[in-house]
């Protein structure tokens, strides 16, 4: 029996990139009754095997399914293959944004921690030579006005 399935010829019709198998390898599998994407669930070895079975994920569909003809066929594959365009194309806008808005926001979040640094050191200078002057418990009741009121205040 199963040297009829591995002996099925494959119509030329059937190879093409299947973006489901890609984006989608284990489910895919289990819904085409293909076992191989299962080795994706291998860590770092799964980056490689998603090219594999968007390669040959088709072949493997038409060989393991009950397909009649390439029109059935068809469409069930197209079915996965909208799904997985577009979640290939929402994950790619969602890198894009995360990279484009990580830039930005760690080079802000840099400036801002520097900006506090230098802050609080040049109040603290102040207070020191506040205190030399005027060793009196108001210099440290104004000293902690102005450095707590800039150290906590939001830019």
């Amino acid at each position: 029996m199963e040297n009829q399935v591995q002996t099925k010829t494959i119509p030329e019709g059937v190879k093409q990139w299947n973006w489901g198998a890609f984006m989608f390898s284990i489910f895919w599998g289990f819904g085409n009754r293909t076992y191989w994407p299962l080795l994706c669930i291998i860590p770092l070895f799964n980056f490689i095997w998603m090219f594999v079975c968007g390669i040959k994920g088709n072949e493997w569909a038409w060989r393991n399914g009950n397909y009649s003809d390439v029109k059935t066929f068809k469409l069930v594959q197209d079915t996965w293959n909208r799904a997985g365009l577009a979640a290939f194309i929402i994950s790619l806008i969602f890198i894009i944004l995360y990279f484009l808005f990580y830039q930005t926001t760690d080079k802000f979040k840099w400036d801002k921690l520097l900006s506090r640094y230098l802050m609080i050191k040049r109040n603290n200078r102040q207070f020191l030579l506040m205190r030399k002057n005027n060793p009196s418990r108001e210099g440290l009741f104004y000293h902690n006005i102005i450095v707590n009121s800039q150290r906590y205040a939001r830019f």
